[in-house]
């Protein structure tokens, strides 16, 4: 992820990965069906919607993978996968340990942002 994002352009990424990465192939994984492929990340910019309602939004959409995981039957989808474009296939167990790996990179990006003595810059952009 470029260097100069803003707080709100990493949380607008995570927002689209967990919703597209996450969220529809984990759904697809449980209903037995074969998950779309990866598509880079098309978010439309909700970036531009104030920063507060992205934290709502990103939680929301934790604890829908949280409950929709939780819902999942043990061993439901343990043949089933979703092929990640550098990673190859990925299990539902796999999906989840890259997801939360990806949400803590970013939230060390995040942090790495807020510390910059430059800090809070204009977010608008």
């Amino acid at each position: 992820m470029a260097k100069d994002r803003s707080v709100k352009e990493v949380l607008d990424h995570l927002i689209y990965s967990t919703a597209k990465a996450v969220i529809e192939p984990v759904r697809d994984l449980g209903a037995g069906e074969t998950p779309k492929p990866f598509t880079p990340d098309n978010s439309g910019g909700c970036a531009t919607q104030p920063i507060q309602e992205l934290r709502q939004q990103m939680g929301r959409l934790l604890e829908q993978t949280v409950a929709l995981v939780g819902s999942l039957r043990e061993g439901e989808t343990a043949r089933a996968t979703w092929q990640h474009p550098s990673l190859g296939p990925l299990n539902l167990k796999e999906l989840i340990a890259l997801h939360r790996l990806h949400i803590m990179d970013h939230v060390q990006q995040i942090e790495k942002i807020k510390a910059d003595p430059g800090y809070p810059r204009d977010e608008r952009r």
